[in-house]
């Protein structure tokens, strides 16, 4: 199994709230559930702490091997909301990838 684990600080843009994208990149995220083959988990937290952290939010999927991943990564659908309702509105990113 691999867990691929991405974090974001999002900016108001486009005369959208940050509370607005946030929850917005949250459904549209969520919304792969069960949409890309290999994918077996997915879920996006948002961070309520603003003060003490650099990050609004974090995916956290899984998938059966590394090659799903990639799957994922390249598919339509994930490309679709990623290029609208996430790095439109990305600052900062981390991920982090991994076997378990």
């Amino acid at each position: 199994m691999v867990r691929h684990v991405v974090m974001w600080r999002v900016e108001e843009k486009e005369g959208l709230s940050k509370e607005t994208i946030l929850e917005t990149l949250k459904r549209e995220l969520e919304g792969l559930n069960g949409q890309i083959e290999g994918m077996t988990h997915i879920e996006v937290g948002l961070n309520y702490n603003e003060g003490a952290s650099f990050y609004d939010a974090v995916l956290i999927s899984d998938f059966v091997d590394r090659e799903a991943l990639t799957f994922y990564q390249k598919h339509e659908k994930h490309q679709h909301v990623a290029n609208n309702f996430v790095r439109p509105f990305t600052v900062a990113r981390a991920a982090v990838d991994y076997e378990y």
